[in-house]
C-alpha cells in the first residue's frame, strides 16, 4: 500500500522486537515480490545475536532464566538447532548501504556487541552505525536529542525534510506566558 500511495522507497525497522523482526523480514523476503521487498533498514536496540538476550542479558540474568533453561534441558547444542527461526543468519535483501544500525553502548538486555557483530556481518558502513552512551530503552529516546542517526536514514530515503534541532523542554518554556 504504500508504494501504491505513491511512496518510491519503503523502509521496515523497529527499536528491541521490532528490529529483530524487521532483520528477520529482510533476510527471508527474497522470494517474495519486487514490490513487496523492503528498500532500507532501520535497527534500533538491536543484535546479531538474540540468543545473548536469554544466556547474558541482564533481564533473563534477573529472572534466573539462563539457569532455568538449562535445568529444562536447553543446552546449547539443543538450542543451535533452533537458532535459525530467530537468529538472522542469511545476508540482508537491503543492500548494506540502506541499513542504518542505532545500538546503545550501555544496553545490557540486548548488549550491543551483537549490533557490531551485525553490521560487519552485513557490511554496514561504519557511517550507518551509530553507537550511543544510552541503555537499551533510553537508546531510542535519545534520538529526540541527536537526530543524526534520522538524518542518515532520511537520506538514505531521498528525503530532503530537514529535522529539528532538538531543544530542552525547558528552552522552549522561556518566553511563554502561562
Amino acid at each position: 500500500w504504500a508504494r501504491a500511495a505513491g511512496s518510491p522507497m519503503v523502509a521496515i525497522g523497529g527499536a528491541s522486537l521490532g528490529a529483530l523482526t524487521s532483520q528477520l523480514t529482510a533476510t527471508v523476503s527474497g522470494s517474495w515480490p519486487q514490490d513487496l521487498r523492503p528498500d532500507a533498514l532501520l535497527l534500533v536496540a538491536t543484535t546479531g545475536r538474540p540468543i545473548e538476550i536469554v544466556s547474558s542479558g541482564s533481564l533473563a540474568r534477573s529472572i534466573g532464566l539462563p539457569k532455568v533453561l538449562e535445568q529444562a534441558g536447553w543446552t546449547a547444542p539443543h538450542i543451535e538447532r533452533w537458532l535459525g527461526l530467530f537468529e538472522p543468519r542469511m545476508a540482508p535483501i537491503v543492500p548494506p548501504d540502506r541499513i542504518v544500525i542505532v545500538l546503545g553502548r550501555a544496553d545490557d538486555l540486548m548488549p550491543h556487541e551483537g549490533g557490531i557483530d551485525l553490521a560487519h556481518r552485513w557490511g554496514v558502513p561504519a557511517n550507518n552505525v551509530f553507537v550511543q552512551p544510552q541503555g537499551h530503552f533510553s537508546v531510542s529516546l535519545a534520538l529526540l536529542n541527536d537526530p543524526e542517526p534520522m538524518r542518515r536514514f532520511a537520506s538514505i530515503l531521498g528525503s530532503q525534510v530537514e529535522l529539528p534541532l532538538p531543544q530542552s523542554p525547558r528552552r522552549r518554556l522561556i518566553g511563554r506566558r502561562t
